[in-house]
C-alpha cells in the first residue's frame, strides 16, 4: 500500500475544533481526499485568476513572465486536484502531472472533449512548462544561443486560454463525476 499524499495529511491535519466535532473525530479520509482536490482546484482558479490581472496590468515585462508562470501554475494545480479526485494521489512533478492529464483525456472522452487529444495537450502543457522556465529562469528570454527571445507578452495571451482550457475542462470533468 502506498503512502498517504500530503495533501491528505495535511487536510487530516487541518481539520481541528469545530471541523472535528463536525465529523465526530478524526476525518475520514474520503472526505480528506474531496476536501483536498476541492482547495488544490480553487487555488488553480486564483491562480487563473492572478494571470488574467498581470496580464491585463502588463506594463512591464515581469507582469507577462509573472502572467504565464500563474497560468502554468493553475493547469499544475488542476491536474493535482484530478488527480486526488480521481485516483486519490497526489501526481507532485511537473512532467508525472502533464502526462498523467493525458492518460486521463486517452481513457475518459468527456475529459478529452474538453482539453482536447491526449498528444496535442501533453504538448500544449509541456509548452507552457517550457515558457514559464524560460518566464521564470532567463533574463533574456531565451535559454540556447541564436534562439530567438520569447515575447512574453503574446506568450502570456496563450498561456491564458491554455490555462482557462485545462482549468475549465478539469473542473467540468470533477462536477460531472460528483453529480
Amino acid at each position: 500500500m502506498s503512502e498517504p499524499s500530503r495533501e491528505l495529511l495535511i487536510a487530516c491535519s487541518l481539520t481541528t475544533g469545530s471541523e472535528r466535532e463536525r465529523f465526530g473525530g478524526a476525518i475520514e479520509i474520503d472526505l480528506a481526499v474531496k476536501q483536498a482536490a476541492v482547495d488544490r482546484l480553487l487555488l488553480a482558479e486564483e491562480f487563473l485568476a492572478s494571470a488574467g490581472e498581470m496580464l491585463s496590468s502588463g506594463r512591464r515585462d515581469v507582469d507577462y513572465r509573472n502572467s504565464i508562470s500563474r497560468a502554468y501554475y493553475a493547469c499544475h494545480h488542476a491536474i493535482r486536484a484530478l488527480s486526488l479526485h480521481k485516483d486519490r494521489q497526489d501526481r507532485y512533478g511537473h512532467d508525472a502531472a502533464i502526462e498523467y492529464l493525458a492518460e486521463v483525456a486517452k481513457s475518459k472522452s468527456r475529459l478529452r472533449a474538453r482539453v482536447g487529444e491526449a498528444q496535442s495537450v501533453m504538448n500544449e502543457l509541456t509548452g507552457l512548462m517550457d515558457a514559464r522556465h524560460l518566464a521564470d529562469y532567463h533574463p533574456y528570454g531565451t535559454d540556447k544561443p541564436r534562439k530567438k527571445p520569447c515575447d512574453f507578452a503574446a506568450e502570456a495571451s496563450s498561456a491564458i486560454a491554455t490555462a482557462r482550457k485545462v482549468v475549465g475542462a478539469i473542473k467540468a470533468y470533477i462536477a460531472e463525476e460528483d453529480s
